[in-house]
């Protein structure tokens, strides 16, 4: 037997284990949203308004306040990485503290777009859940 599979996780970052353990008190799946549900993603720059379209499929209509990704755009949520620079994805799931992936190439073609750092996330106009502008979790 090689041993307790715990050893390991004291040399993971603990921001990194919150998202391989959940963290699901902080943030949401796409699929259990409704059709017609809109989530609002503040990042550091930008504001990105997510309509559902499909929430089965993870697809929604993006318009955001950046002019380079404007919109509206049909996009498919990808889910959420920690740094957007590894591999690591918890699909379907977002929540403030952590970088959302979406898949743009369902109609424009476009590829896909990694959100900065988000600080706020609002579901039909209600925040719920947040962080500082300088804390990550």
């Amino acid at each position: 037997m090689v041993g307790n599979t715990d050893d390991g996780r004291k040399y993971i970052d603990p921001r990194l284990l919150a998202l391989m353990d959940g963290a699901e008190d902080k943030g949401f799946f796409f699929e259990k949203l409704n059709k017609g549900d809109v989530v609002e993603i503040q990042t550091m720059n930008n504001v990105y308004t997510l309509k559902i379209l499909d929430p089965k499929n993870l697809v929604v209509e993006m318009t955001s306040t950046n002019p380079r990704w404007s919109g509206p755009e049909k996009m498919r949520v990808v889910g959420t990485t920690l740094t957007g620079w590894g591999t690591m994805v918890k699909l379907g799931w977002h929540a403030p503290g952590y970088r959302l992936i979406l898949d743009g190439t369902l109609e424009s073609g476009l590829k896909d777009l990694t959100l900065s750092l988000t600080r706020i996330i609002k579901i039909n106009g209600e925040v719920i859940a947040e962080v500082s502008p300088h804390q990550r979790n």
